[in-house]
């Protein structure tokens, strides 16, 4: 003879052989085997969870002042790297020099309207004001402009590999925003000198990286004047 009973959680059906284990089983209301040990391992990963979350609280409590400060000064570094790209230097200098931005940011959040909210979230990663970001984003998309207007005009059939398809980018040696940082003349950036074709692998992580030394930019652009006289 077989006792039957109902899980109490999922209602499946459970067989005991025993009156004694039946009624044992009743009395602390216990699971299947199957809700038992996905409740085992809900449990496990719960308190892995609460371990993983507590071990990280008491590393940031024991760690020094000095420290946490140096790590904030690495991350406000950091962003202005990754956002200041397109910048000119002497902003990129002040910002780092102007604590007003870092003083708002601790101010208490409001509820934002999407162009507000992207208005802050710009000027807290360049340290500067959103309008002053828009003009130098604008001088730089003027210069880059020039730059291809020259760039396009180039004999580019003339380079290595040449109208081998989507596979290959045209790469300024000299990037255009390091000129656009420094200085230097659209007509040198785009100079058929600095032109060449490279992987699209290798450009995208070259980025605004520069192959070349303003130096020897400007040298190799004085030896193409001096075959063109």
């Amino acid at each position: 003879m077989k006792f039957k009973r109902n899980c109490p959680e999922c209602q499946r059906d459970i067989f005991y052989k025993g009156e004694n284990a039946f009624i044992h089983a009743s009395e602390l209301m216990r699971l299947c085997k199957s809700c038992t040990q996905r409740n085992v391992r809900y449990q496990r990963t719960h308190e892995q969870n609460e371990t993983a979350k507590e071990s990280r609280r008491l590393t940031m409590a024991l760690k020094p002042k000095a420290q946490k400060e140096q790590s904030r000064l690495k991350q406000q570094i950091s962003n202005l790297e990754t956002w200041s790209k397109e910048l000119l230097q002497a902003f990129v200098s002040n910002c780092l020099n102007n604590p007003s931005w870092h003083a708002k940011l601790k101010k208490p959040k409001i509820c934002l309207n999407p162009e507000q909210k992207s208005r802050k979230i710009v000027e807290s990663k360049v340290k500067m004001s959103f309008d002053d970001w828009q003009i130098v984003r604008s001088e730089y998309e003027k210069y880059a402009s020039k730059v291809r207007t020259i760039t396009n005009r180039q004999p580019l059939s003339t380079l290595e590999n040449y109208g081998k398809g989507s596979s290959y980018h045209l790469d300024h040696k000299f990037s255009v925003a390091e000129g656009f940082r420094r200085g230097v003349e659209p007509k040198l950036i785009g100079s058929i000198v600095n032109l060449r074709y490279v992987t699209a692998q290798e450009n995208l992580a070259k980025r605004d990286k520069c192959s070349v030394t303003l130096e020897e930019l400007l040298f190799e652009i004085e030896i193409l004047n001096k075959k063109d006289n």
